[in-house]
């Protein structure tokens, strides 16, 4: 009767750990109280929590998973899925949106209806691939998105998230088509318009001055046009969308953007062949001075 108590109880106590560990891909992962414990445990919350959409929350735990393990890639990417929230846009919506077929949309599309409603603010100018969208406080969340992506692509994560991955290779693709926006336009100096799908550069300050370092601005958003484009090229192909899908159509429009900024940021004119060489440090293509 003692061996049969006790074998009952083993059974008890091995179905409590399961429903609460296994949720979570980890046989004790519920043991723990919510925000503490190791960087798995804290990657669990951190997941959590974007699931319902508490960026702030999100943003809390995977930070502190990366102080304790800086190459652990699931927290670098959470962490970026957490600041592109804080910034006002969904990232699994403006995936949805990129890689769908029959048509799809625009990239002004895809990210007008991945943008949180809570958040919106308005621009001055409606066709700008922005519009809705806070420049500065989007840049700033896009500094930490590409350092964390650039360190999972550049192999310097702990792998657990390959390289090659398609949706990280198109939320950077799209990160640096953001910034090539965000960094000019929270200066105050150019605009990327979209209209009818077709995209055109506004001059807001005119003309642009080399000696205010205008051009150096210019310089990062063409190499974040060009970086966007290898990488949704990539996507791309890894993905078979030859034709008909927002991504491809994206990846083609990218091209031509890039013709135009010869023409149009003058005396700024672009330096770097298309597409330019791959980054050679995540931190390529931000202004130093406004890495966190």
């Amino acid at each position: 009767m003692t061996k049969q108590k006790t074998l009952w109880g083993l059974s008890a106590l091995m179905a409590v750990i399961l429903m609460t560990g296994c949720k979570n891909n980890n046989l004790f992962g519920g043991l723990h109280d919510e925000g503490s414990g190791d960087a798995e445990s804290l990657v669990v919350d951190g997941n959590a929590a974007l699931a319902d959409k508490n960026y702030a929350k999100a943003n809390d735990y995977f930070e502190k998973a990366l102080a304790q393990d800086s190459r652990n890639a699931e927290a670098l990417y959470g962490q970026a899925a957490a600041a592109m929230g804080l910034s006002g846009l969904s990232v699994g919506q403006l995936v949805a949106n990129l890689t769908q077929n029959g048509g799809g949309s625009s990239l002004q599309g895809a990210v007008r209806t991945a943008t949180l409603p809570s958040l919106q603010v308005h621009t001055a100018n409606p066709d700008s691939l922005l519009y809705n969208i806070n420049p500065g406080r989007l840049d700033d969340a896009l500094n930490v998105v590409i350092v964390n992506l650039e360190t999972i692509r550049m192999g310097h994560s702990d792998g657990k998230i390959s390289p090659n991955d398609t949706s990280l290779l198109i939320n950077l693709g799209v990160a640096r088509l953001l910034k090539a926006v965000s960094e000019p336009l929270k200066k105050d100096l150019i605009d990327i318009l979209e209209v009818s799908g077709e995209y055109t550069i506004e001059k807001i300050k005119n003309p642009l001055v080399a000696l205010d370092g205008d051009c150096l601005v210019v310089d990062r958003s063409v190499l974040n046009v060009g970086w966007g484009y290898l990488n949704l090229e990539a996507a791309a192909l890894k993905l078979n969308l030859v034709s008909g899908s927002t991504l491809d159509k994206v990846k083609v429009d990218v091209n031509d953007l890039y013709e135009k900024y010869g023409d149009e940021v003058s005396p700024c004119t672009p330096t770097s062949q298309f597409p330019p060489p791959p980054p050679a440090a995540p931190t390529d293509g931000i202004d130093p001075l406004d890495l966190p």
